[in-house]
């Protein structure tokens, strides 16, 4: 990109408005690929890079409260709720693209849909609103009755699914329906036809703002592609990419997965790594967001789940085998790690039968404590 060293690239504020009969799942995922837009842009222009900003929002163009309740669902869904718009970190970048998004909705019929559109005719004023403000309006699916409305389509192309197109052309005569593409832009409206088009519209969302490059770049990540798929797998077995060995956390993640069994040791770890302590949790925290301890915890947690699913052993063997003398520390750690005991996970996940279960032709089963073992009839 040619931002970097130069000036900041322009700033993308996206609202997505969710009103309840909108696929909240679609908005979500938007969301999600937001952020490794974000991600992407860190990636290239530095930690602090994060200049595409989002946030819920209701049919009247409101914010949406974020759940007040605490607890592990608010702690997951918290990052999807958005921050408002601020002219002043605008003003930092130099300038900002502002973008609306309307979401598909669940309509089993045309007459369903016209009386969810009635329902929220609020949200047709929004746009208007938005438009009038030179913000880009995107619309997936029958989100695009709401952006039609709000012009009533005079001479603008919509991209709209196959099943609506008769219903959309008699509701909107003066509008052009590009029918053989998925994504359809036409002056300030971005629409797509699909559920998977949501994609190929935020990638021409992001082509309105940010040089070629970066949206290639993005796209890379986003859309599948076979050619590409070999050639890395091609690569990476012919050694021509190899990971990368001599940092401080590779270092310290491939000395504790050689030594998971044996007792931690948070000296010995620093002292194998060649740095000290401070330095070794520092850059546990600033990577992984966990202390070496808690990062070992989880992967032996997660052999022990494997031992559980696929072996016979005992709960105490199978503490010994991932590191804990105490069958009651293990315990402890698999509960809070897992969200439930060893008993429980096994009884749940187990994919093998019980010795008692075992069957042959008339004769005892030889123990076997790998897979395969004779299933019952």
């Amino acid at each position: 990109m040619s931002t970097k060293n130069d000036k900041l690239p322009v700033r993308l504020h996206v609202e997505i408005v969710l009103f309840p009969e909108a696929m909240a799942g679609q908005g979500m995922a938007l969301v999600d690929a937001l952020r490794v837009v974000n991600t992407a842009m860190a990636l290239q222009e530095g930690a602090l890079a994060k200049i595409v900003s989002w946030q819920l929002v209701d049919e009247h163009g409101g914010p949406l409260e974020p759940p007040t309740a605490s607890g592990p669902w608010h702690a997951v869904f918290a990052p999807y709720s958005g921050v408002p718009f601020d002219p002043g970190l605008a003003t930092a970048h130099e300038s900002a693209h502002r973008a609306c998004v309307i979401l598909p909705f669940l309509a089993s019929n045309l007459p369903a849909l016209r009386k969810t559109v009635a329902a929220h005719a609020v949200l047709i004023e929004t746009v208007q609103t938005r438009l009038n403000e030179g913000h880009t309006v995107v619309t997936l699916g029958n989100g695009a009755w709401f952006a039609a409305g709000a012009v009533q389509a005079g001479g603008r192309a919509f991209a709209v699914p196959w099943f609506y197109l008769a219903g959309f052309m008699a509701d909107f005569p003066r509008a052009m329906v590009r029918a053989g593409l998925e994504v359809t832009q036409d002056g300030p409206f971005i629409s797509g036809a699909s559920l998977e088009a949501w994609v190929g519209a935020l990638l021409a969302l992001l082509a309105r703002v940010y040089p070629n490059e970066f949206v290639q770049t993005v796209q890379a990540t986003f859309v599948f592609d076979a050619a590409r798929q070999m050639a890395a797998a091609q690569a990476a077995t012919d050694g021509v990419v190899q990971p990368t060995r001599d940092s401080v956390l590779a270092l310290a993640v491939e000395w504790l997965t050689r030594h998971q069994a044996e007792p931690y040791d948070l000296a010995v770890l620093s002292g194998a790594c060649k740095v000290s302590s401070r330095t070794l949790l520092r850059h546990f925290e600033q990577v992984l967001g966990m202390s070496p301890l808690d990062y070992l915890h989880r992967q032996r947690c997660q052999r022990a789940c494997y031992l559980l699913e696929t072996t016979l052993e005992s709960v105490h063997s199978i503490a010994q085998n991932c590191g804990y003398a105490d069958a009651s520390g293990f315990r402890k750690v698999f509960l809070r790690h897992v969200g439930c005991s060893p008993q429980v996970y096994r009884s749940q996940r187990s994919l093998r039968t019980s010795r008692a279960r075992w069957k042959t032709d008339g004769a005892e089963a030889s123990v076997d404590k790998g897979l395969g073992s004779p299933l019952p009839d």
